[in-house]
């Protein structure tokens, strides 16, 4: 726990310290993407996680992060963590016969 104080020197609150997990979530994706968001293709995305991925950017990222990095990390870490299953299951279901 890391004590908050104000401008007299008063405890304000107690926040707690970031955990590895956040920290790991922050670096994973809040940074802007490898290729600019031009060089990518449009995508549709649901009304609600459109609002939602925009306050996380806002609040979390402090609008450093652009909409399109931001997908573009999640899916990267998607693919990367799925990457064996993907390709059993695209083998499995790409048979010749």
């Amino acid at each position: 726990m890391k004590k908050e104080k104000n401008n007299n020197g008063n405890s304000l609150i107690e926040k707690k310290l970031p955990t590895n997990k956040e920290q790991h979530y922050k670096s994973s994706f809040f940074k802007e993407a490898d290729i600019p968001a031009r060089m990518g293709k449009t995508i549709y995305l649901r009304a609600e996680y459109h609002e939602r991925i925009q306050r996380i950017l806002r609040i979390i990222g402090k609008d450093k992060v652009s909409l399109f990095s931001y997908v573009d990390n999640v899916l990267e870490e998607h693919f990367k963590n799925y990457e064996n299953e993907i390709r059993m299951l695209y083998d499995r279901n790409n048979s010749i016969f």
